[in-house]
């Protein structure tokens, strides 16, 4: 099954699923630094795939974490943000790459308020206004 997905183009499907990340910090515009927690990687991916991949990744994040979404198809970057409430996520920002879009994503919780984990100059968390 491995030769003819690699035949066909198609990634490997354990590529694909949601990954934890070593709880890095990035500068984003307009917000500040924030540490993402959990990156998943929808690069050549088509829709649905990459809002069900961002729905899972989501379930399994606790309250107030970042959730980082790469994509290259711009469909995704259209509907992703709009389903977000439905699935206890706030659209933070999106960033345009070289041939792609990065999504950063808020999990929240049913009252819709966790405060994004903002972090201080030095990389430490910080409370959120």
């Amino acid at each position: 099954m491995v030769f003819f997905n690699e035949f066909l183009g198609k990634k490997d499907q354990s590529a694909l699923r949601s990954s934890p990340t070593q709880a890095r910090v990035v500068k984003l515009p307009d917000i500040g630094q924030v540490r993402v927690s959990t990156t998943v990687d929808c690069m050549g991916e088509t829709c649905p795939r990459p809002l069900l991949l961002t729905k899972k990744a989501l379930r399994d994040m606790e309250d107030g974490q970042v959730l980082e979404v790469v994509v290259d198809n711009s469909i995704s970057i259209e509907t992703i943000p709009v389903i977000l409430p439905e699935l206890l996520g706030k659209h933070l920002i999106t960033v345009r790459n070289d041939g792609s879009w990065t999504l950063y994503i808020q999990k929240i919780g049913k009252s819709g308020d966790a405060g994004h984990d903002v972090c201080g100059e030095n990389g430490e968390s910080a409370a959120a206004d």
